[in-house]
């Protein structure tokens, strides 16, 4: 049995279909190629460019194979950073914390603006460190000559995203027409 490859493309859009033979063949093959493209290119990571230009996430659902994407895998894993056993450290924890606080571990501050404030004139060796979840920034985060050295990361490999927006706090109720 000979296997062909035809790439039909459309006039408009960039839509392709591949042919190899059976579906279950045709899949495989292209999990093959998207396995090889992980292995000879590694800095590409999961490689999910080269995943849906094989049309692995839409034409091979449904084939007994290869494992599909889902939005938690395409996301980075936060990275994990050294935290400083010396030095000056701040704990932010925009859910739990309160800018009252100390600003240690078991009493985080609330905003990285409070924490950028509290650690002025402290040196090269100041560490904040955001803990897990979402950070909102409701006023500018101030950085002058004096937070020379000051570095902030999120602690011990926790998902952190710093957001200029809002945060909302909906309340949805029904509504009759």
């Amino acid at each position: 049995m000979k296997a062909t490859l035809t790439l039909l493309s459309a006039a408009v859009g960039a839509e392709a279909v591949w042919s190899l033979g059976p579906e279950s063949f045709n899949c495989k093959m292209r999990n093959l190629a998207w396995e090889y493209g992980q292995k000879t290119l590694p800095k590409f990571g999961k490689f999910e460019t080269l995943y849906y230009a094989l049309g692995l996430n839409d034409d091979c659902r449904n084939v007994t194979g290869p494992v599909h994407f889902t939005p938690s895998d395409l996301r980075p894993k936060a990275p994990v950073f050294p935290t400083s056993a010396t030095g000056f450290s701040l704990y932010v924890d925009f859910l739990n914390g309160d800018d009252s606080n100390d600003g240690s571990i078991n009493h985080p501050l609330k905003t990285i603006s409070s924490a950028v404030t509290k650690a002025k004139g402290k040196g090269p060796d100041a560490f904040v460190y955001l803990r897990a979840g979402t950070h909102y920034l409701t006023e500018t985060v101030q950085i002058t000559a004096e937070n020379s050295g000051l570095t902030i990361q999120n602690y011990n490999g926790e998902e952190v995203i710093v957001s200029g927006g809002k945060k909302l706090d909906v309340k949805w109720s029904p509504h009759n027409i």
